[in-house]
């Protein structure tokens, strides 16, 4: 027998026995009244569906169906109604308590089996839904702990990966300070001295010292630069400033080492293009990239500097004919402390890095490459 159970509420028993035999596949249960059909419904496992009979004595069907909407184990039975009423009010008074269909009597056999099938199997297909809703509502809860707990643990990580971020910084400002304070006394006190040392046979030895002492300094100022872009501990100011202008501080700044070399520096282009910026980090910028070009141009060479405005960029590239960078070097230019050398010659630095780091503060780009005619190019591109 199926396993299906059925409450027939009915105060009539022809009636009664007459479902029970069409009935006959499923499980039953009877009740003569409404009230009877409540405690049943209610007690023990509730029926998989009731055909409710409207008109009995000491509670009505609209009445027993009004109480089992209310409780939540029979809240969702499906109720059909029989009744001998058929006017469309009586029907809607059935419907509005909460019943799925009606049968009226005398009722069709074929007619009330198919309601009653159909009636099983939604509600068969509302409780698989209702398994297959929680099993997924489980699921996302687990997987919600999951995920929070993963969530906890990766904003812990980055709590501790912010406190060493911050003590990594604190740590490179306090070694700036702590390098250019004595290295200031010592620069004042070479240049007392530089004279007098000009006249001994120490001025080599003294030269090395203060080649040494200004390599040290420069490292000092582009490590601090370099943390305060980090940090974003000063706001990159944007001013209007023609390109001119860095060139001649640039030019100013690399002078003994151009006279030197004997390096002749041509200026090409659109040097009156004005661009935004922070006038300090962009000198810096443009001091260390033609820096970076005489130091690596043959003795009496030249370097050359061609500014191009396009409308939408302001190009400042320079190029040198100097031996030019290593492939390693085109990878790894933009890279702090990379491990390969820049250039052939096999000297490590950060000018690269810190300018590709100041452009990219302005909003702007770096390209790095190698001449096909010798020598290699540093382009700094504005926006």
């Amino acid at each position: 027998m199926n396993e299906t159970t059925i409450l027939i509420a009915d105060d009539t028993p022809v009636n009664i026995d007459i479902l029970v035999d069409l009935l006959e596949g499923y499980q039953t249960r009877i009740a003569i009244n409404g009230k009877d059909a409540l405690e049943i419904a209610l007690d023990g496992d509730p029926p998989d569906l009731i055909l409710l009979d409207i008109m009995m004595p000491e509670m009505d069907g609209y009445e027993v169906c009004r109480e089992l909407r209310k409780h939540d184990r029979t809240k969702e039975i499906p109720v059909i109604f029989i009744t001998a009423k058929d006017l469309k009010d009586d029907i809607v008074k059935g419907f509005e308590a909460g019943g799925q269909d009606y049968v009226t009597k005398p009722f069709d056999a074929n007619e009330l089996m198919a309601r009653v099938k159909t009636h099983l199997e939604l509600k068969e297909n509302r409780d698989r839904l209702k398994t297959v809703n929680q099993w997924l509502e489980e699921k996302v809860t687990e997987r919600t702990l999951e995920l929070q707990q993963a969530y906890e643990k990766l904003e812990q990580a980055n709590i501790e990966l912010r406190k060493l971020d911050n003590s990594k910084s604190e740590f490179l400002k306090m070694l700036s300070h702590e390098v250019r304070t004595p290295l200031n006394g010592i620069i004042g006190f070479m240049n007392l001295m530089k004279d007098e040392i000009q006249k001994t046979q120490l001025a080599e030895m003294f030269s090395y010292l203060e080649m040494s002492v200004t390599r040290l300094e420069k490292f000092s100022m582009v490590a601090l630069i370099i943390t305060e872009l980090r940090t974003k501990a000063i706001p990159v100011r944007k001013e209007e400033m023609a390109v001119n202008l860095l060139i001649e501080k640039a030019q100013a700044k690399c002078a003994a080492r151009l006279d030197q070399k004997k390096i002749r520096l041509n200026i090409q282009g659109d040097t009156a293009a004005v661009i935004k910026g922070d006038d300090r980090l962009l000198g810096i910028c443009f001091e260390s990239i033609l820096e970076n070009a005489v130091s690596h141009s043959n003795n009496e060479g030249f370097v050359l500097l061609h500014v191009e405005n396009t409308g939408t960029a302001v190009n400042c590239t320079f190029f040198d004919r100097g031996q030019g960078f290593t492939v390693e070097g085109l990878k790894n230019f933009n890279k702090l402390f990379a491990t390969a050398s820049h250039h052939m010659d096999q000297k490590l630095g950060l000018d690269l890095a810190l300018a590709s780091m100041i452009l990219e503060a302005h909003g702007g780009s770096l390209e790095v490459g190698n001449n096909t005619d010798g020598g290699a190019y540093v382009r700094l591109s504005f926006v």
